[in-house]
């Protein structure tokens, strides 16, 4: 399984997020990169699988995509809190 290392910040499928202000955990579903088949420096990104009460329960809605780059930066200011890999 790849694990993506930033100091102290390891992301990988499986690693649980939760949003302290909505409640909502998500689940790291896969990395993607958003720019592939250009030739353009690859854009990472996480598809993140939602779950709580707010969330909607169409799995359209519960299925979201943020960069890489917004991820570390909301685990950073503590928007989102790492909770565990699985």
């Amino acid at each position: 399984m790849d694990i993506y290392e930033y100091g102290a910040l390891l992301l990988r499928v499986g690693t649980v997020v939760h949003d302290p202000i909505t409640g909502e955990t998500g689940l790291l579903m896969q990395r993607i990169n958003l720019l592939q088949d250009t030739e353009y420096t690859p854009v990472c990104a996480w598809r993140i699988l939602w779950a709580g009460r707010k969330i909607q329960k169409n799995l359209l809605h519960r299925e979201q995509v943020y960069t890489e780059e917004g991820l570390k930066n909301m685990v950073a200011c503590g928007a989102l809190l790492l909770l565990k890999n699985i």
